[in-house]
């Protein structure tokens, strides 16, 4: 019912491991939430189902509102902008439910397109179910920002189209493939970020 896609890439190196040595924990994911399109139910929903899914890969994150706050200075965000309207416009499909933008190596900013996921649910009264949409398509595109070289899988969460079905109904989580280069791209993300403020 609906693609997600996902727009200038930028790749930046992956630091290597010694032999033996394990990977560090990620650091939490820091997102600033400018809400301009969905209420307070969709989006407290939405944080649960974001949490389930990046809870289940070993990834923890802290949610800024920007209306209320600008989130902790020198850290690696990612700006989730939850619009009003749809992608009419932006020179993308019409069915499209979110898209990425990677700036100068460091990803910048996701965008969720409430109309269209609305649509694809397919009752705007259902705040339950849009919420847990609205979760998928955010992981589904901070995916494709930790890692943009990994693109989209056959399957699951990380397919480009899903079936209404799949954007609300029994859980729905990101492959091994895909969970493993989400961590990896959060501790790179997270290093560029401290290397620019000089930590």
């Amino acid at each position: 019912m609906g693609l997600w896609t996902s727009r200038l890439f930028v790749a930046a190196v992956l630091p290597w491991l010694t032999p033996g040595e394990e990977p560090a924990a990620p650091p939490p994911l820091s997102l600033l939430i400018f809400n301009a399109g969905a209420s307070s139910l969709v989006m407290e929903v939405a944080r649960e189902e974001v949490e389930r899914i990046l809870g289940g890969i070993g990834v923890s994150t802290e949610w800024t509102d920007t209306s209320t706050g600008t989130g902790a200075p020198n850290r690696f965000h990612v700006k989730v902008m939850v619009m009003p309207n749809d992608p009419s416009g932006w020179n993308l499909p019409f069915y499209t439910l979110g898209v990425t933008y990677i700036v100068d190596e460091v990803p910048d900013t996701i965008y969720v397109f409430m109309p269209v996921v609305e649509k694809a649910v397919g009752d705007h009264r259902f705040a339950h179910k849009i919420g847990v949409a609205v979760g998928r398509v955010i992981v589904h595109e901070l995916a494709h920002v930790m890692n943009p070289a990994r693109g989209h899988a056959d399957a699951g969460l990380m397919a480009p189209r899903q079936r209404r079905r799949n954007l609300f109904g029994a859980c729905l989580d990101l492959d091994q493939t895909s969970a493993e280069a989400f961590r990896t791209g959060l501790a790179r993300a997270t290093m560029l970020t401290a290397a620019t403020n000089g930590q």
